[in-house]
């Protein structure tokens, strides 16, 4: 349950999608699978961790990992927007991420992206294609109508072309 998608960059450096939840040792094996992947002499180094929208099963790794495990790896940015609570948020227990946010390393950039904002991470090119901003507050019905929306390009071409993927978050018919 939730989603959670690690990229390794082509500088050995990492982007981390969403977080999901912290059950079935979620956050360990995170942990293993980024020193599996690590290929340089330092900890795991995350470029951005995004996070597209206050649901548990989105930000709950995140969360764990920023409070309990935060010594073992290097977050160099944290990538959110999320709109006010009265316009989306019902229901949402932010208690843990709110701790998670105030234990960040002075050193952390914190990230409020909008939609048309690009972000380019060494071989990757995120372009952020959809903010609440672009439908708050009318349109907002449920918490996922806040994710964030993103295309990733990545430097690297094939005979096929451009290397590409969506991250829709839990972006409902309509956003």
């Amino acid at each position: 349950c939730g989603m959670l998608y690690i990229i390794r960059l082509t500088d050995g450096r990492f982007i981390v999608i969403d977080g999901g939840m912290c059950e079935y040792e979620e956050a360990d094996h995170f942990l293993e699978l980024l020193d599996q992947q690590n290929v340089t002499e330092d900890k795991p180094t995350i470029a951005a961790w995004f996070i597209t929208h206050p649901h548990d099963d989105h930000f709950n790794v995140f969360a764990r990992i920023m409070t309990e495990y935060q010594d073992r790896i290097h977050l160099e940015s944290l990538v959110y927007s999320w709109a006010e609570e009265e316009y989306a948020r019902p229901g949402s227990d932010l208690t843990d991420f709110n701790k998670a946010i105030e234990n960040l390393s002075d050193s952390v950039t914190i990230i409020q992206p909008h939609t048309g904002q690009r972000f380019t991470y060494s071989g990757a090119t995120f372009h952020i294609l959809y903010t609440h901003d672009d439908a708050c507050p009318d349109f907002l019905t449920n918490v996922n109508d806040t994710s964030i929306v993103m295309r990733m390009d990545l430097d690297e071409q094939t005979a096929e072309g451009q290397r590409r993927a969506i991250f829709f978050g839990d972006a409902m018919f309509g956003t």
